[in-house]
């Protein structure tokens, strides 16, 4: 999650997936993708990765670790053409792995990063579209009225990061937090929308 202050709450960058897209067409979603083997072979490359980890509670070997932020790196660049300045710049927030229930079964790694200085996102135009800052607040109000398509994930974290007023409190508070895997089975009607 690409995040900026903005008075009075902080703002979040989400892109629409594009109409083609094989899943979750049309939803708002945060920059993000696959971890690549080449975001493995490559991670050393990121300036300051070293022995980086994701976080202090983090269970992930460090090869793994590396990959996921190298994955991170690459992803938000490509989608939103942002490149964060290192390693710490990014935060992981959570960890999710799709219900059992799901027919397409994923593990999502969410991270935070401020908005460097100078950079302005964009998105692709390719897979997504129509990239905006958003309070995370209107956001959800957005998909309560229908007007921006959500999962539950996704709003499952604007619930969170709304709840912060600025962004380092919002960093300082994923730093210290543990990071504990979601995997709940999902009451019937959020089924196939994950």
């Amino acid at each position: 999650m690409l995040l900026r202050d903005a008075a009075p709450e902080i703002e979040v960058f989400m892109l629409r997936r594009s109409s083609e897209s094989t899943f979750l067409p049309d939803a708002y979603v945060f920059p993000g993708g696959t971890l690549e083997d080449l975001d493995l072979t490559t991670s050393e490359q990121l300036r300051g990765v070293g022995d980086a980890r994701l976080h202090d509670d983090c269970s992930l070997d460090v090869r793994t670790q590396r990959g996921l932020l190298a994955t991170a790196f690459r992803e938000v660049f490509e989608e939103c053409g942002v490149l964060l300045t290192d390693v710490g710049s990014l935060v992981l927030f959570s960890h999710w792995v799709t219900p059992q229930t799901e027919r397409r079964r994923f593990e999502v790694h969410f991270f935070l990063a401020r908005i460097p200085p100078g950079q302005y996102p964009v998105a692709d135009a390719r897979e997504t579209h129509d990239g905006m800052w958003i309070a995370p607040k209107d956001a959800l109000a957005r998909g309560d009225d229908g007007s921006l398509l959500l999962i539950y994930p996704t709003r499952k974290h604007l619930e969170r990061v709304a709840a912060f007023a600025t962004v380092d409190a919002l960093l300082n508070f994923a730093r210290s937090k543990p990071i504990l895997t979601v995997l709940a089975p999902l009451p019937p009607s959020l089924e196939g929308i994950w």
